[in-house]
């Protein structure tokens, strides 16, 4: 049994000037730019998050190369060209999944079932609370 009383330390951050240093400039920039993009709508994030998936298969070869290794393990009878589009592909979810994924935390769940009275599961929805 934890009978520790004194405060967790991430439950009273103090800001510290050292994070001022030039060094943290990107990071910043893109704190300001995330919670810029908040006000932005729905198809413009798809469309940047997208955008940042295909940075990051220009600028990261080596996960590219990761991926594809992945891909022809798991699926051997797929062509080089069907490989490169699952890459691909999985580069812009990736983009999209991490513009999302920095807007709409934190999220609810709420059900939403069917139609009452019928043995049709309930679905799970997602709804985003933006401040």
């Amino acid at each position: 049994m934890n009978t520790d009383k004194t405060t967790p330390y991430n439950q009273d951050p103090k800001f510290k000037f050292s994070l001022l240093h030039p060094k943290y400039v990107p990071t910043w920039i893109g704190m300001g730019f995330i919670y810029l993009c908040k006000f932005l709508p729905y198809k413009v994030l798809i469309y940047l998050g997208t955008l940042f998936g295909y940075l990051l298969y220009g600028v990261s070869p080596h996960r590219k190369q990761i991926a594809e290794a992945n891909i022809k393990l798991c699926f051997p009878d797929k062509s080089q060209i069907e490989i490169h589009d699952l890459v691909k592909d999985h580069f812009k979810n990736i983009g999209m999944r991490q513009v999302g994924s920095d807007l709409s935390s934190p999220t609810q769940l709420t059900v939403a079932p069917h139609q009452t009275g019928t043995a049709a599961p309930c679905v799970w929805r997602a709804t985003a609370v933006l401040s």
